[in-house]
């Protein structure tokens, strides 16, 4: 886990510190051990005021495991500053004299609520400290490796669950169960990864694939015998459509029939179709399918550092029905449109040299991704919009159309607006003037004269 403000000074922050302290077994382990266990599970990151913070939740939980040790936990946390401290001292290549234990000792001297810690336990903690370093842990590239690697989980039947290429969260869905709104042959060329950094040059050549869009992933199949065969064993690529959002590349001009996807964390493909009706398929298949299921943004990450921070994208499904989804996209999307104008009227406002204030930095960041969220948005609440109305449509064919008697005489009867003339005997137009007269005073029209029989 990663975590560079998980305790920010608020509440909710504070709780799940806690709770995922819990996760963790010190009991019975000296305080070096018990921090080797930790860093090795968590990745401690920010500056030192947030490191200090999450430590302070560490040694919380290591007292609660081992009250006869310490005193106070805040004795506790000042020696495991300490020992982090050491850590860097010891093995930093770049520090030249290097602390002695008498120097570690006299530096904690009346820190321990007042007293000393006990020379054995400073001793124990050097000397550990000294002859293997901490370890820390760093999900890069080569940890994601390792995971693919291991044991994957089991799903009803004989199918296996198996992470995907650089992601072990991106797991393949049971090919039996999972819905398929599209397949077929694409080209595709990487343009921009999820670091926001260009692809490298041997990524952004062009490469075919056949599609499959299944529940909310892109399958990239090397052929259609592996998509026929429901084959998923080797596949290494796969995009995630989760607050996605697919436009037509009309500012490219090397090819024909070319559609842009840009993906959650940002990264940016391009795609080629066959014709421009597969083009615009794919890009409101996709489009739907991601404002029909993506869950609603999640607050961005706070910590000490002003730059701004995106929003959490959850890759989970929403538990929305369609309209609660379309008025949440409208919603938001008006929330958008608010942040973006304010933003632009203090950048005026701060700018104008009549108000006489400071030019301030403008976040551009921000404002490019409100500006690309606006749009996103707009598409996502319009093509539900659009989805929503046709349902409704069909419905409407499908159910029976009310009648509604518009006046009642002994020889004829003005029904939905047209005279039809039945005779006396007739059972249709008995039938029709017995259930008038059991009309409820509900499905009676604001003409006096209407009635309605559903």
């Amino acid at each position: 886990m990663c975590c560079s403000s998980a305790e920010s000074g608020n509440d909710f922050s504070s709780l799940v510190a806690e709770e995922y302290l819990r996760l963790f077994n010190f009991q019975s382990l000296t305080l070096d051990a018990a921090l080797r266990k930790f860093l090795k599970q968590f990745q401690l990151v920010g500056d030192a005021q947030e490191k200090e913070r999450v430590l302070m939740y560490f040694a919380k939980r290591y007292v609660d495991a081992n009250n006869t040790t310490f005193t106070d936990v805040d004795s506790c946390h000042t020696l495991t500053c300490a020992i982090m401290l050491l850590n860097t001292d010891l093995h930093d290549p770049k520090i030249q004299n290097k602390m002695s234990l008498n120097e570690f000792i006299e530096n904690l001297k009346g820190l321990n609520n007042g007293y000393n810690f006990s020379d054995v336990l400073l001793e124990s903690l050097y000397s550990a400290i000294k002859n293997e370093p901490l370890e820390f842990a760093c999900l890069d590239n080569d940890d994601f490796d390792d995971m693919n690697g291991a044991a994957s989980n089991q799903m009803s039947g004989n199918y296996t669950l198996r992470p995907l290429s650089s992601n072990p969260f991106l797991q393949l869905p049971d090919p039996h169960t999972a819905k398929e709104y599209k397949f077929g042959w694409l080209l595709r060329k990487c343009c921009i990864d999820s670091d926001g950094k260009k692809s490298a040059f041997l990524k952004r050549s062009w490469k075919m694939f056949y599609a499959s869009l299944r529940d909310m992933v892109l399958y990239l199949h090397k052929d259609d015998k592996v998509f026929k065969q429901n084959n998923f064993d080797n596949i290494t690529n796969a995009i995630r459509i989760h607050h996605a959002y697919a436009s037509v590349a009309s500012d490219y001009r090397k090819k024909q029939f070319v559609f842009r996807l840009k993906t959650a964390d940002w990264a940016e493909f391009l795609f080629q179709t066959a014709n421009s009706n597969e083009l615009y398929e794919w890009v409101s298949t996709i489009n739907l399918i991601a404002a029909m299921f993506s869950s609603p943004p999640l607050p961005g990450a706070i910590g000490s550092n002003k730059a701004f921070q995106r929003p959490l994208l959850p890759v989970s499904k929403t538990r929305y029905s369609m309209q609660e989804q379309y008025e949440y996209h409208k919603k938001h999307l008006k929330q958008l449109k608010g942040d973006l104008s304010r933003l632009e009227s203090a950048a005026g406002a701060f700018n104008n040299p009549q108000t006489h204030t400071p030019i301030v930095h403008f976040d551009k960041e921000k404002y490019n991704y409100l500006q690309f969220e606006i749009q996103r948005f707009s598409v996502y609440a319009s093509i539900l919009e659009e989805n929503i109305q046709a349902e409704q449509n069909i419905q409407n064919q499908q159910s029976p159309k009310p009648v509604v008697i518009n006046e009642l005489n002994s020889s004829n009867i003005y029904i939905n607006g047209g005279i039809h003339n039945f005779p006396e005997s007739n059972s249709i137009k008995q039938t029709i003037l017995q259930n008038c007269s059991a009309v409820s005073p509900s499905n009676i029209h604001s003409n006096t004269n209407s009635k309605k029989i559903n």
